[in-house]
């Protein structure tokens, strides 16, 4: 076993040459000085040459429909980009929203960059006729599920003018939000990819010229084009911000006396860029109040839901700390730091962060403390990882140690290796194995190590049009335990299988791809090799030209339950072997439309009864000013045996306002029919400028029908919380 880690050790640490593309891009400097107005009336602009766009959407490789004039320059600290997005009718210019990070669709321009021409990650900075600013972080070669981060923010400038001949803007992102890596001379290399996107024709144009051939193919680092840079030289600011957190809170327990609490705290975030390529971020009593709620779920399965992570601290280069094992299993979930597992916050007492990038190596390295929570004391919580590109641009190879100790000596221990490997221009194969190493919260002395481990093998064809195909194997161990991961369940084995037929059709259909795909999923208990569930799945999904999709599926699903079932809390569902089908139909109105909306409709066998299902999301684009969005979903499961049925719904409105760029409001109100609970989070926002802000949050907890005896429900509680944050750069 040593001489296997000592091998795959020698491997991550040693950087094979490949060269260059040949067909890169010099980015010429900017003469003179650029004031970031949306004008672009300076001389250096026209010293630059335009980049040549053509249609991404609808129709590939098609010319323009509209004029556009989009370049990029830089100097010593920052890199330009102004464009010119010139409209027949100014009437048709759409800007959706004036909120940071809000994509209401419309018309916008955004530039991805691979700072550290990696072929797997990219930043995202994109503007609207508004003016408002979107930056996102894109993963794994925009490959999978969870591949596109809104959640990151980094430091830029943008600004937009408006006429009768369309709409124009200017960005300014320095090079200290970027991270790259120079050489000797002060030459860089990232790779680029623009977007404008001209909402009235339902046309995107993009550079370089990406054919449409991979879901997200308009966002694949491993397809962008390679640029250079001459003589840029790394900065190293440092971004202070302290905060001030005053609230207050009156909980309302059933039955009890009222409890009125107040509370102040302060707080400090610093960011350090110890190279151009590395970056060190601190955290001191650590505060989220302004981070958006989670979106109430209703639960029909016997496992744990999973939510994504949107606290501003774990975002930087999050990739680097990607380590999945299917589907939503990983070694590292971060939202075990500081959250419960039901999302109630856990105070953060500090921590650090380091992320970057040397030569071909990923780093990085977590460490947070957290102070103790009801019976739990308080806890430390670690996570180190190393990725190395090998053979090629697009394989790698790392390693990942996570350890969870609190300070009664109780800890967690786990490590991973794993890799991926491009096959052939389609063809890639991901390796995993992680393993827990040491665990007192779980005794694991004298089990072997395939039982307290998990083993992951993938093989994808990444193909849009053709045939595709995704083949999955997993094992997980009985005493496997990553206590700063996420797993749905042990001791199973599980096999997987898909296969796909994508057609894109001719320029005068009404369709623009139909898919066609059939899916296959074996759980197996690991010791017995029992059949524990599968689940057979044949679909159809239609895209339209409109961007409008609609998708048929029929699914057949097995379980076998060792154990009673309590569905959700209400009725039992006793031991045997379950056969069901479902019918699943999926509608989605084009994303451009100033209304619009996507509905689920499910129906068909439960178990041992009957369920049918339906989910609506309308969503109005008022103005630039106001949105409106719904979310309904009912679920009424019937069980002829017992006589007995229940209804489980969830229901929200999201409604956003600004009055400009800088004060802006979300208010998220949800209701849950099976916990008669009403919550509310409503969030005011004034931004003074870049890194300097005030918040006003408001959240409430309401049990619609009390229920003294019931120790299960939530008590009602108000809380009020004010925040200030202001950052200094030196």
């Amino acid at each position: 076993m040593n001489k296997v880690l000592l091998i795959f050790f020698l491997l991550t640490t040693f950087n094979v040459a490949v060269a260059q593309p040949t067909d890169t891009l010099v980015i010429e400097r900017m003469v003179g000085t650029i004031k970031i107005d949306g004008a672009i009336d300076e001389e250096g602009w026209e010293k630059l040459t335009p980049l040549p766009l053509i249609a991404y959407s609808p129709t590939f490789g098609k010319p323009p429909s509209e004029k556009t004039e989009i370049r990029i320059g830089y100097d010593d600290k920052y890199l330009y980009l102004s464009g010119k997005m010139y409209t027949a009718n100014s009437r048709d210019i759409q800007g959706n929203s004036m909120i940071r990070d809000l994509d209401l669709e419309g018309d916008f321009f955004n530039v991805l960059i691979d700072s550290y021409n990696d072929n797997e990650n990219m930043l995202n900075f994109s503007t609207t006729p508004t003016g408002n600013r979107l930056d996102a972080e894109v993963i794994n070669d925009a490959e999978g599920s969870n591949f596109y981060n809104i959640s990151w923010n980094a430091f830029w400038d943008t600004a937009v003018t408006q006429n009768e001949q369309g709409w124009f803007t200017e960005m300014r992102i320095p090079f200290t939000s970027l991270r790259f890596e120079e050489n000797d001379n002060g030459n860089v290399i990232m790779g680029l990819i623009i977007h404008r996107r001209i909402s009235a024709l339902n046309e995107r144009l993009i550079f370089p010229a990406i054919p449409p051939q991979w879901n997200f193919a308009r966002m694949k680092p491993s397809k962008a084009q390679k640029i250079l840079l001459k003589g840029v030289r790394s900065k190293r600011p440092v971004y202070v911000a302290p905060f001030l957190v005053t609230g207050m809170e009156k909980l309302e327990p059933m039955g009890d006396q009222d409890d009125f609490s107040t509370d102040t705290q302060v707080g400090l975030d610093v960011k350090y860029s110890l190279s151009n390529n590395m970056t060190l971020d601190a955290t001191l009593n650590t505060d989220f109040a302004q981070v958006e709620a989670d979106i109430t779920q209703v639960n029909l399965t016997r496992f744990s839901l999973f939510f994504p992570e949107r606290r501003q601290f774990f975002q930087e280069r999050s990739g680097v700390f990607a380590f999945n094992t299917g589907g939503d299993t990983r070694l590292f979930y971060s939202r075990r730091v500081g959250l419960t597992e039901d999302g109630q916050p856990i105070k953060i007492l500090g921590g650090i962060r380091l992320t970057g990038r040397v030569k071909k190596l990923d780093i990085g390295i977590m460490d947070l403390q957290t102070s103790s929570f009801d019976a739990n004391p308080t806890e430390n919580f670690g996570v180190v990882r190393f990725r190395n590109q090998l053979f090629n641009n697009y394989s790698f190879v790392g390693g990942m140690l996570t350890s969870r100790i609190n300070k009664d000596g109780d800890r967690n221990i786990n490590y991973g290796l794993d890799g991926i490997f491009r096959l052939s221009a389609s063809d890639y194969l991901s390796v995993k194995w992680a393993q827990t190493a040491s665990d007192t919260f779980n005794e694991i002395d004298n089990i072997s190590v395939l039982d307290r481990g998990s083993v992951y093998l993938f093989w994808e064809k990444r193909a849009l049009d053709g045939f595709g195909y995704e083949t999955e194997y997993s094992r997980i161990g009985e005493h496997y335990n990553p206590a700063m991961g996420f797993i749905f369940r042990n001791d199973i084995t599980s096999i997987y299988q898909g296969f796909r037929y994508g057609k894109l059709l001719k320029e005068h259909s009404l369709l623009l791809r139909h898919t066609p795909y059939v899916t296959g999923n074996a759980i197996y208990q690991n010791d017995t090799h029992t059949l524990r569930d599968y689940t057979l799945e044949a679909g159809w999904r239609f895209d339209f030209l409109t961007r409008a999709s609609f998708t048929v599926e029929y699914s057949h699903l097995y379980n076998k339950l060792f154990s009673d079932f309590d569905f959700l809390g209400r009725i039992n569902i006793p031991i045997g072997e379950y056969d069901y089908d479902r019918m699943t139909l999926s509608y989605s109105t084009s994303p451009a439309n100033n209304l619009r909306s996507s509905v689920d409709v499910e129906f068909g066998s439960f178990f041992n009864g009957s369920r049918r299902s339906i989910r609506v999301n309308p969503l109005w684009n008022v103005s630039k000013y106001l949105s409106l969005g719904l979310r309904f979903e009912l679920n009424r499961i019937d069980f002829s045996e017992t006589n007995e049925s229940i209804q489980a719904g969830v229901g929200s409105i999201n409604l956003t306002t600004a009055l400009n760029i800088h004060l802006s409001m979300v208010s998220f109100i949800q209701y849950n029919s099976l916990e008669e609970r009403l919550s509310s989070n409503i969030r005011l926002r004034y931004n003074f400028r870049e890194g300097h802000d005030a918040f006003f949050v408001y959240n409430n907890q309401s049990a619609i029908n009390e229920r003294p005896n019931d120790v299960n429900q939530v008590p009602t509680s108000n809380a009020v919380t004010l925040k200030y944050i202001y950052t200094f750069v030196r």
